[in-house]
């Protein structure tokens, strides 16, 4: 083969570069360990991903343990991780990720000052962990199932409340459908025994405005699945939840706006379970609902001031039953973001309502940040909350919303 000059003083010049040990363009250790996290800073309790086996990592920097630079596989991100895990971080380093620096954690709460994690349970029949969350509705890498009462150690819940970062079984950072993990322990696990339902006809609560109509939970002989008849503390998840037993009385509020009519697992009601600690408020899926036990009226009222027994939930979404004219009222419900900036934080758990006097959107959990504004009556004070992304109106006391730090 004839090689041209040009290409012959090429070939001079990148073997006598290599000899001097001219600087590569990028370089790249690869992991050896089973697994290691991706870290927001050196020695940082939080993971923001994890790389696996074989993949690689672009070393931007080394901290003694601590290497800075990009994650590779389905991480990819800039992080921190154990030097120890890989193959070598000798090599020459990648400028891809800049200087190294304090990732953001972009959580809605997370275990108080990075301490220990928490210890939460499984609450979904099966729950699947992962490897990597890239945003809601995106977990990827897979790594091991979780059954019903499993427990996890939490240490934080992802922006927007879709996944939570926790220790696996086996100690190694990972994430999970929040909706799966609770605080306590599922009912189901103690087996509780059915609570049956009260006879029909209970006496209509004594209150001028609202009607509670009282449902019962429907039976297993109905179709009950404790999977999926968790009740949540808001619609979107956010936050805490619990369980309810077949056959349990709850007071039916109103219906949540449906984001798919077709789809009856999607279909959310708003009830009171008297059973549950305050606030008693929560959202359920409405086909968890059977029928109604009858609620005769206040006393000295008329007939229409109660509610008949054997019906199913009412179609209305977003209406509330009232004891005076109209029937149905309107939740006032406002999603128009707030242009200010948070100004309080939530100091205890606290019902989120529709208005001074109204039905409630939700429960603000404390540490949430919230706008304070200067609309007040009876008590209550106009709030946004960036979490739930609402207006709603919450009592004006110190202990509730101030601009101290929270004691959670």
């Amino acid at each position: 083969m004839t090689r041209t000059p040009t290409l012959l003083c090429s070939l001079i010049l990148a073997a006598a570069a290599a000899a001097l040990g001219a600087p590569a363009a990028a370089s790249a250790a690869y992991v050896t360990a089973g697994d290691v996290a991706v870290r927001t800073y050196a020695g940082s309790p939080w993971s923001k991903g994890t790389l696996f086996r074989g993949q690689g990592f672009q070393v931007g920097h080394t901290d003694g343990a601590w290497a800075w630079g990009r994650a590779g596989g389905e991480a990819e991100r800039c992080g921190w991780v154990l030097a120890s895990a890989f193959n070598s971080t000798t090599k020459k380093t990648d400028t891809t990720c800049g200087a190294p620096q304090t990732q953001p954690l972009d959580d809605d709460e997370h275990v108080a000052g990075g301490g220990p994690s928490q210890r939460w349970y499984v609450i979904c029949q099966s729950a699947r962990l992962f490897g990597n969350y890239r945003g809601p509705g995106d977990l990827r890498s897979q790594s091991g199932d979780l059954s019903l009462g499993d427990a996890v150690g939490w240490r934080y819940t992802v922006k927007g409340g879709y996944a939570a970062s926790v220790d696996g079984p086996t100690g190694s950072p990972r994430f999970i459908l929040r909706s799966c993990i609770d605080r306590n322990p599922p009912q189901q696990l103690f087996q509780p025994p059915p609570v049956p339902c009260p006879s029909p006809k209970r006496p209509g609560r004594e209150h001028k405005w609202v009607l509670q109509p009282h449902y019962c939970i429907k039976t297993e002989e109905e179709g009950f699945d404790p999977s999926n008849c968790v009740v949540y503390e808001n619609a979107s998840h956010q936050g805490g939840s619990w369980p309810v037993a077949p056959g349990q009385l709850v007071k039916w509020r109103y219906n949540w706006g449906d984001p798919d009519p077709g789809d009856s697992t999607k279909a959310v009601s708003v009830i009171i379970d008297p059973q549950h600690p305050g606030p008693h408020w929560g959202f359920i899926r409405r086909d968890c609902i059977g029928l109604s036990t009858g609620d005769d009226p206040p006393k000295g009222q008329p007939a229409s001031h109660g509610w008949p027994e054997n019906i199913g939930v009412p179609s209305f979404l977003m209406r509330y039953r009232s004891q005076t004219p109209p029937r149905w009222k309107p939740v006032s419900y406002h999603k128009k973001p707030s242009m200010n900036k948070a100004n309080r934080t939530i100091q205890t758990k606290v019902l989120f309502r529709d208005n001074h006097t109204g039905v409630g959107l939700g429960t603000l959990l404390c540490g949430w940040r919230v706008y304070r504004t200067d609309n007040v009556k009876r008590g209550y004070v106009k709030v946004f909350s960036p979490t739930l992304r609402l207006w709603g109106w919450v009592p004006l006391k110190e202990r509730l919303i101030s601009r101290a730090s929270p004691h959670c």
